[in-house]
C-alpha cells in the first residue's frame, strides 16, 4: 500500500524473514489496488484507505525486488 507498506528497508527486513523460511518456492507481490472502495460504500461503511491512490504494477515489481535482496542476504545467494 503506498505509503503504508512501501518502504524500501522495511521490505528488505520482510524479505529477511521470508528468507528464514525454508518452504518457500516463488514469491508473488500483488499491487494495492481499490476495487473494494465501492463494496464499502455500499455496505455504508468508511474505506480505512480512501484516497490512497492504486499501485502501478512497475512499484509492485520495484517491491519484489527488495524483498528479493533480503532474502538473499540470508541464504546467501547472489
Amino acid at each position: 500500500v503506498p505509503g503504508i507498506s512501501d518502504d524500501p528497508s522495511d521490505l528488505r527486513e520482510l524479505g529477511r524473514f521470508i528468507g528464514t523460511l525454508r518452504n518457500l518456492k516463488a514469491l508473488d507481490v500483488l499491487p494495492y489496488h481499490t476495487m473494494g472502495v465501492n463494496k464499502y460504500k455500499e455496505l455504508g461503511m468508511e474505506y480505512p484507505l480512501e484516497g490512497v491512490e492504486a499501485l502501478p504494477k512497475e512499484k509492485a515489481v520495484e517491491a519484489r525486488k527488495f524483498i528479493m535482496e533480503g532474502i538473499r542476504e540470508v541464504r546467501g545467494a547472489k
